[in-house]
């Protein structure tokens, strides 16, 4: 009975073998019909690498600039928070 199993399992794991590879074939053909149709994508012209670097650039700036915004509001508010119990204890 154990021999009909590991049969069953050889025959299940070739037929799932021959599957895989029709659905490769299959898949092959249309990618390549979807890509003589579409094309070649055309490569970023200098205006548009350009226009990249400043936003990467942009967002890098944004970023810096809030990180000093927040340590100078700490600074302040901890100067306040000092000044303040200056007045209390007066």
């Amino acid at each position: 009975m154990n021999n009909h199993f590991k049969d069953s399992r050889y025959h299940l794991a070739r037929a799932a073998e021959h599957a895989k590879w029709g659905v490769m074939t299959e898949v092959e053909r249309a990618k390549s019909r979807v890509r003589t149709m579409a094309g070649r994508e055309p490569e970023p012209d200098h205006l548009q690498r350009v226009r990249a670097a400043v936003a990467a650039r942009e967002e890098v700036a944004t970023a810096r600039a809030r990180e000093v915004l927040e340590e100078a509001r700490s600074i302040v508010s901890g100067s306040r928070d000092r000044s303040n119990e200056r007045e209390q204890s007066t």
